[in-house]
């Protein structure tokens, strides 16, 4: 729904109109489908914080916390449609997170070692004084 997805933009970062639909998405499972799919489709830039137990207090880009509190909320009989895929979307999209996350990483190691590396040469050989005239 729209509201979902204006309550997870970085924009607007209302959490209390995410919890709002938290609430109202527990009476109706075509929400809490919408909900989930727009969970899956968040990324780390968004950034609302939730004060209910939905997202624990976390940032509601924080897709796996934020979905599975959301489970926990919705009651056990209730059949949310397409609940699979949308769960399958939130698991691969933390995939891709953590890969993204481990890539950058892995640079910033890299990129820490050779600026090192150059600090070091550039200690070892003092600080050159410059030529001096005497007049």
């Amino acid at each position: 729904s729209g509201a979902a997805r204006l309550a997870t933009s970085g924009e607007v970062a209302d959490a209390s109109l995410w919890d709002d639909l938290v609430a109202r998405a527990c009476d109706d499972p075509n929400l809490a489908g919408e909900l989930l799919e727009c969970l899956a489709t968040s990324t780390s830039t968004d950034g609302i914080t939730s004060s209910s137990s939905c997202a624990g207090g976390q940032h509601i880009s924080n897709a796996p916390a934020a979905a599975r509190n959301l489970l926990r909320q919705l009651p056990d009989a209730m059949p949310v449609p397409h609940l699979r895929d949308r769960l399958r979307r939130c698991v691969e999209g933390v995939r891709t997170e953590l890969s993204l996350h481990a890539g950058c990483a892995a640079i910033m190691r890299g990129d820490v070692s050779v600026l090192f590396s150059r600090k070091l040469k550039l200690a070892r050989r003092g600080v050159g004084s410059g030529r001096v005239s005497v007049q």
